[in-house]
């Protein structure tokens, strides 16, 4: 059981390899640039027309679609298109540029999902990529009519797990600007609680008013003074004078 296991993983990491090497190839080499992967038989609306759906995450409530942000997904829908439906089978520098945007996307997309720790969308990112996987092996394999299927799949799978993901990230933030923003005043309110009582214990207490009345409140008693000491001298002395 153990050997199948590690026997289909090193297929898997195979197939991942050469998939990802003859991405690096279409994107970074000039011969390979402009040339199509696929003949001209490929062309069909539902692998390639598909692809228009990726203007859907530009209606999401994300604050990151702006201009810029929206326009990006236009251009990706529209590569898509002309790459997958009206250029395929042909040479065409769409496709080198199609990949590019593909790539860039994607990987701006998970960086997103990491840094907002969103795990269960890149967990939910597993089935577009495998699907997408699957479709490049197809390809391979010159299973044409698999990988029309698989390849216009990857662009619903795809499209809907961004769109989520964009409304999905913007409640995120919301929620925690909320947090930061609770946070702040409750640390105003404690500063300014901290400088009340700091003034109250350097202010000297003012006389109430009900000592004021009785003048000044309790009778002030001072210390006990002695009579001078006397001697027998000064008693005989005072019983002749009164004699």
């Amino acid at each position: 059981m153990i050997i199948t296991l590690l026997v289909a993983f090193g297929r898997f990491v195979e197939r991942f390899g050469s998939v990802f090497m003859d991405q690096m190839r279409g994107m970074f080499t000039a011969e390979k640039f402009c040339l199509a992967s696929l003949p001209r038989e490929c062309q069909h609306w539902f692998s390639g027309l598909s692809g228009i759906l990726y203007v859907l995450p530009m209606f999401s409530t994300s604050r990151r679609m702006t201009i810029c942000g929206k326009s990006m997904w236009v251009a990706q829908a529209v590569l898509s298109c002309l790459a997958d439906y009206v250029y395929v089978g042909l040479a065409h520098p769409v496709h080198g540029i199609d990949r590019h945007f593909a790539t860039m996307n994607c990987l701006v997309i998970l960086a997103i999902g990491a840094k907002s720790r969103l795990s269960y969308y890149l967990l939910a990112s597993v089935v577009p990529l495998g699907v997408h996987l699957a479709a490049r092996i197809a390809q391979q394999e010159k299973n044409w009519h698999l990988w029309v299927f698989l390849h216009g799949w990857w662009h619903i799978t795809s499209t809907v797990l961004i769109y989520w993901f964009y409304n999905e990230e913007q409640v995120v933030h919301e929620e925690s600007q909320k947090v930061h923003e609770e946070s702040q005043k409750r640390g105003k309110l404690r500063k300014k609680e901290g400088s009340s009582q700091k003034d109250r214990r350097h202010t000297p207490r003012a006389m109430s008013t009900r000592s004021r009345s009785r003048g000044g409140g309790r009778k002030v008693v001072g210390p006990r003074t002695s009579p001078p000491p006397t001697n027998a001298r000064t008693l005989s002395r005072k019983r002749r004078s009164v004699k």
